[in-house]
């Protein structure tokens, strides 16, 4: 239960972290000119399309720029949110290598298959983000 916490809350938390701030612990995260919307806009989402003078911002995503003007509220998309969800999950699996021995004592290298599966789903998760079809079908882009 604690796990399925920070998880949730971790993803939650970065969603709302980058879509609400231009900077987080000194990192910028408006380089790619995205448009920054309130935690009361994140929170009631469901009501965009009522919201008046509601505009997005063209972004760029790689060497793309996305330009949303038909329907705004497409804006939210669910890349970042699958990205980190991946992320924390393929790190989470580190937590298998032992039940009661830290990762300093036991490393994660004892364990090449679960690093192998590792590589493997971050490398899925990267052809789902890179290959236009794939994004397409799973409606993601590349940031």
């Amino acid at each position: 239960m604690v796990i399925g916490i920070y998880v949730g809350l971790a993803t939650v938390g970065a969603f709302i972290i980058w879509y609400t701030h231009g900077s987080f612990l000194g990192i910028d995260l408006s380089a790619d000119g995205h448009t920054l919307a309130t935690y009361s806009q994140l929170s009631d989402w469901g009501r965009c399309s009522s919201w008046q003078d509601f505009k997005v911002n063209p972004f760029t995503a790689g060497d793309q720029v996305f330009s949303i003007e038909s329907n705004p509220c497409d804006y939210l998309a669910t890349t970042h949110s699958l990205s980190v969800l991946v992320s924390i999950e393929m790190f989470n699996s580190l937590n298998a290598l032992s039940e009661d021995t830290s990762l300093i004592i036991m490393p994660p290298w004892v364990n090449p298959w679960l690093l192998m599966a590792m590589s493997v789903s971050f490398g899925l998760h990267f052809l789902i983000l890179y290959i236009p079809i794939l994004a397409k079908v799973f409606g993601v882009c590349a940031a």
